[in-house]
Order: structure tokens, then sequence, then C-alpha cells
């Protein structure tokens, strides 16, 4: 049996949704048949409206006011701003699933944006062509979740981890409807059949030194270029290293670190389509705290040095991995260089942190909710 899955997204708030979208459409198209997958970007242009408008809005916000961001997350995830959203955001992403429900019709919706999920539910209320069909909301949230992703209707949820299990079922969800596999990753995060050095071959790095690898997310977020700086100065003569970073779309960012005459290998990147290659040549990944960013290097089984979270929904995932063993929490830049210096100099150090990371890691989240899909698409009442 083929199940028709309609999977909503929202690329303009982060990179992550759209790569945990990305992520399980990547799994389905190697299911040999067993899914036809439609991804909606309901955030995706079209006619303006305040929500589009909001949601480009997003990058610039925790690039530039990272603090206004956690004004808004905390104005929001309450009941009083559920119903401010309820009134401004409903009808507008409603329209957009009954549409694309019209065009093709689904046996499944999943929703790995929280935005959509209660629009989905209202839409499979006005439309016979969703009666019946199972909703789904994979929750990109690894620890700390907005309680936007709760709606009456939703018939599954999965969890990231279980703090963020606990956190859903605070706002109600019942266990029986929780299943807890982690965020959707793409194959190659922890399937990865090619050694690091290799790897570094492949990507013409020099498979000889150890590598760094900075992250700022999509938009390239975290101070990137100090950061890089602060690190860059531990290069000296028997203690030599490599950095390669990820601007994503942080154009300025990009162009500053190109034009720095550094005292070792700097590679720079813009934006790419993923990471795991370079997660899977580095020996430490330097990221600010995004959930999927951290499950990815998790997955993977590397070392993670935390910067300053955007607000919000990441501040819950420095704890995670401090507490679990996995990584560096490191709000300063002298701390980041500090934590990183621990783990070029100290390779037992870095190793044992970097089995941890993948103890944590849930590299087979992606296959686990398909799986999940193609049996609610056959029975809506199956548990997780």
């Amino acid at each position: 049996m083929v199940t028709r899955v309609l999977l909503l997204t929202g690329a303009r708030t982060g990179a992550g949704h759209i790569a945990a979208s990305e992520a399980l459409a990547e799994a389905a198209k190697a299911s040999l048949g067993r899914f036809v997958v439609d991804v909606l970007d309901v955030l995706a242009p079209q006619t303006p409206r305040w929500s589009d408008h909001l949601a480009h809005l997003y990058e610039p916000i925790i690039v530039h006011a990272p603090w206004l961001w956690t004004v808004i997350y905390a104005a929001t995830n309450s009941p009083p701003g559920l119903l401010v959203y309820r009134a401004l955001a409903g009808q507008s992403l409603v329209h957009r699933v009954l549409a694309a429900a019209k065009e093709r019709p689904p046996d499944v919706v999943v929703s790995v944006h929280p935005l959509m999920v209660r629009a989905a539910v209202a839409a499979r209320g006005r439309s016979p062509l969703l009666a019946g069909r199972p909703i789904i909301a994979v929750v990109t949230d690894l620890v700390d979740v907005h309680r936007v992703w709760v709606a009456n209707g939703v018939d599954h949820y999965v969890a990231g981890t279980e703090a963020a299990a606990a956190m859903l079922m605070g706002y109600g969800v019942t266990p029986q409807r929780l299943a807890r596999y982690g965020i959707p990753l793409r194959p190659q995060y922890g399937h990865q059949n090619v050694s690091m050095t290799e790897m570094r071959r492949q990507l013409d790095l020099d498979p000889g030194l150890p590598l760094v690898l900075f992250m700022g997310g999509g938009a390239g977020a975290g101070s990137l270029v100090k950061r890089v700086q602060a690190v860059a100065a531990l290069a000296r003569p028997g203690r030599e290293f490599q950095i390669a970073v990820i601007t994503g779309g942080n154009v300025r960012s990009r162009k500053t670190l190109e034009g720095i005459s550094w005292p070792l290998p700097v590679h720079v990147y813009g934006y790419v389509s993923s990471t795991a290659d370079l997660m899977t040549a580095a020996d430490i990944v330097a990221t600010k705290p995004g959930s999927v960013t951290v499950s990815e290097a998790l997955a993977v089984g590397r070392p993670v040095v935390l910067s300053r979270p955007a607000g919000g929904q990441e501040a819950g995932n420095i704890p995670y991995v401090v507490q679990g063993q996995a990584g560096f929490y490191a709000p300063t830049f002298q701390e980041a260089a500090d934590a990183i210096d621990l783990l070029l100099q100290q390779p037992d150090i870095r190793w044992e942190t970097g089995q941890r990371a993948a103890r944590l890691g849930a590299p087979d989240a992606s296959q686990r909710t398909l799986n999940l899909i193609q049996s609610l698409a056959a029975n809506p009442s199956a548990p997780p």
C-alpha cells in the first residue's frame, strides 16, 4: 500500500523545520515506493498576510536582537497568547492546507512546524477530503516545547526527548498519543560509512589536522566572526588545527571571514543543503543550541560547544547537552576558546565526550516516524 503524506513545514522561521521535513521526505523517497510525500511550505510568500511578514522577521530577530525573540516566545507561550494567534493567523494557514488537500488528497497529515498544527486540525474539520485522516505533530523542539504545538484533534505526537515528552504531557497530551523517537534527520547523520579522515579528503580539507566546525543555524547567528577569531588565536606551532565555518544566509559574516588573514586554515561556507559531511569530517562542533543542529551533531557523535541561545525554544537544549556530558556551554568567546582548546589538547576527553553525544543521538528518528505514519494510515487508532 502506498501512503500519501501531506507534510506541512515553514522555511521562513528557521532552517530546522525545513531540515526535518526534508529528512522525512528523503527517507520516504528511499522507502521503495511505500510513500508519496507532498511538502507544503505554508509560510512561503504568497498573498502578503501578517503571518508572512512575521515569519520573514524571524531570522533577522535571532541574528540582531535575540532578546526580542525571547520576549515574543514567552508572550505567545500562554493561553492568552494562543488566543491572539488563533484570531490573527489561523485562517490564512487553514486555507493553504485546504487548497493543498484539494489538489492531492492525503492519507495522513504531518506537521513539523508549530504554526501548522492547529491549522491542520481546523482544515480537517472543514473538508471531506481530510475527514478521518490522522494528523501527526512531529515536534522539532528538542527539550523546551512551545504550547502552540498542542491542539485538540491531533492524533499523535513525536517528541525529540523524554523532557520534551514530559512538557507535552504537561500541556495535556496523553501518553498513548505520544512517541519518543527524536527529531527526524537525514540518513547521512549517524549512518556515514566514511571515516573522518576520508571525509576530509573528499571535502578538500587537510586529512591530518583536527577540524573545528562552527555553525550558526540557517541565519548564521551567534557572533560567528568573533567566536572564530577567539578560537583561531589558539593556533601556534605544535598546536595546529583547522576551522570550517558555515555562515548560512549571513552574507556579511561570510565576506568578513573570507577577508581575514588567518594564522591557520579557515574554510568558509555559505548556505549548505546538508551539514552531514562537514560534521562527519569534524572533531568538534561549535554552534548555537538550535534543536535540529544539536540533534545532528549528537547523531554523528561529535562533542558540542554551545554558544548563547537565541532564546525561546533553544535554552533548554543547553542543560540537555551539558548534563549528558556531550559537550560544553560557552557563552563568552573566551569560554568557547577554552572549551575547544581542552578538547583539542585532550584526545581522550574528546573521544569520551563524542561517545556520550552518540548515546544521546537519534539517527533512526526519520525511519521510526515513517513507520508510525504508515501504521496510522492503515489504522488511525494504532498506538505509537
